[in-house]
């Protein structure tokens, strides 16, 4: 079954819901499948299993690899950190684990997490475990604070966790103090655990697709309909299937004629507005090069990575924008100085781009590059190399751009104190597009 539910807020972008019920050695399966589809940029938005899923797993029971699904949170205390353990460390869990500490005592809140939300939200997608603050330390004490979770804070423990072979970055950990009055913190955990359920190269063997199993079924029936017909009627059969496809084939024609020129008078319109654009930037350029300064008056800065998004659109618009991803990566910025974020951005909307407009403002820039004690710099010696990594690439207004230039500073593997702004300048639009931040994206040149 497939159901499509067109989105209420933007036009044009349409839920998908996809269920395929089959048996396989006489148990059932079933699969579901959401997805977002959508005309031209998806935009942004957060992941949730369809409603019915939760209900499925509280009413009928459901599993994944022979391990039973919740759509609760289990709590483990002290003396059950033994199992936990076992169940992090198990190589052949399939879904990832969601491990939230209870806040500590005095900040009379327990839980920093709508953690019952939480789990009925990543029902099918993910397990959410909740450890008492005493059984943090057990947890400590099994693990290494390194791999550990504590004092309100949540981490994701991906399939395949090994603590003695891998980084812990890649097992995400959010510390509890970003997760106090605000509600990104759920919504980063659902976006990261629904975008990894796809990062899976046998999942289509796993799960097959809806359209594979309607053409499966369809051809299952085509051929029991075909073995109680006669030689002659098998042959009328195949002769009005074939004048059907005749038909077919010119009705697509005919629409692909249609379309055709429909996308010719597109790309003329969309030429059209492309250079009423050039023009009006070029006297939105006059405009500012009269004003002191360009950023917008009484636009506060954001005291919370949350807000860096909605600053960027008020205060820089036409000068500097923030990709999706880039939008994306910021809202989980764990680095400790949002102030110099700030500064850093302000630097390339205002002093970056004017040097680009008008070529004769290099010292300025450099002078307040220093004065940040950041450094500006190509993202590698050689960037042929990096031109195939898409963590170097964004999508902005249909085109794809490569962020070949970056803003640092430190040099540490702590993400609290380090510094990386990945973007480049858009000659179209003339202006800065910012692909990541402000975490250091790591690659195996690097």
């Amino acid at each position: 079954m497939q159901i499509v539910d067109p989105d209420k807020q933007i036009a044009g972008r349409n839920w998908i819901v996809e269920i395929a019920l089959f048996r396989v050695n006489r148990i059932a399966r079933i699969c579901i499948r959401l997805s977002c589809v959508a005309r031209g940029d998806i935009g942004t938005f957060t992941p949730a299993v369809p409603s019915f899923v939760p209900l499925l797993a509280q009413k009928i029971g459901i599993e994944n690899e022979g391990e039973r699904i919740d759509s609760f949170p289990v709590h483990y205390g002290s003396v059950n950190i033994d199992d936990l353990v076992a169940r992090l460390e198990d190589s052949q869990r399939k879904l990832p684990i969601v491990v939230v500490s209870e806040a500590r005592p005095d900040l009379n809140r327990p839980w920093l997490l709508d953690i019952n939300l939480l789990a009925r939200n990543l029902t099918g997608l993910a397990w959410v475990f909740c450890i008492s603050y005493e059984a943090a330390f057990g947890l400590s004490d099994a693990l290494g604070k390194t791999w550990s979770v504590f004092n309100g804070a949540c981490r994701i423990y991906m399939p395949g966790f090994d603590r003695f072979a891998q980084s812990p970055y890649d097992h995400p950990l959010i510390f509890g103090e970003r997760l106090i009055n605000t509600t990104w913190g759920e919504s980063w955990l659902r976006r990261t655990i629904a975008f990894s359920s796809i990062d899976n190269a046998d999942i289509y063997q796993r799960f097959p697709r809806f359209v594979t199993l309607r053409a499966k079924l369809a051809q299952r029936s085509y051929e029991r309909r075909r073995a109680d017909l006669t030689t002659e009627q098998q042959l009328e059969q195949i002769k009005d299937e074939n004048d059907k496809l005749k038909r077919d084939v010119q009705e697509w024609m005919d629409l692909s004629s249609i379309a055709e020129e429909d996308q010719k008078v597109t790309r003329r319109d969309l030429d059209d507005v492309k250079r009423e654009n050039a023009g009006l930037r070029s006297y939105i350029e006059l405009l500012e090069s009269t004003r002191k300064t360009g950023v917008e008056e009484g636009a506060e800065r954001p005291t919370d990575y949350s807000g860096v998004p909605q600053w960027v659109v008020k205060t820089f618009s036409g000068r500097l924008v923030l990709s999706k991803k880039a939008e994306a990566a910021v809202m989980s910025s764990v680095y400790q100085d949002i102030g110099l974020v700030c500064d850093a951005l302000q630097l390339l909307a205002m002093q970056y781009v004017d040097m680009r407009r008008h070529g004769d403002r290099r010292p300025i820039y450099e002078g307040r590059l220093r004065s940040l004690t950041l450094r500006e710099e190509p993202i590698g010696a050689s960037l042929d190399k990096f031109r195939s990594d898409s963590q170097y690439k964004c999508r902005y207004e249909g085109r794809e751009l490569f962020t070949d230039r970056h803003l640092k500073k430190g040099n540490s593997r702590d993400p609290r104190e380090i510094l990386r702004i990945y973007f480049c300048w858009d000659e179209e639009t003339r202006q800065v597009v910012v692909g990541h931040l402000t975490s250091h994206l790591e690659t195996a040149i690097s």
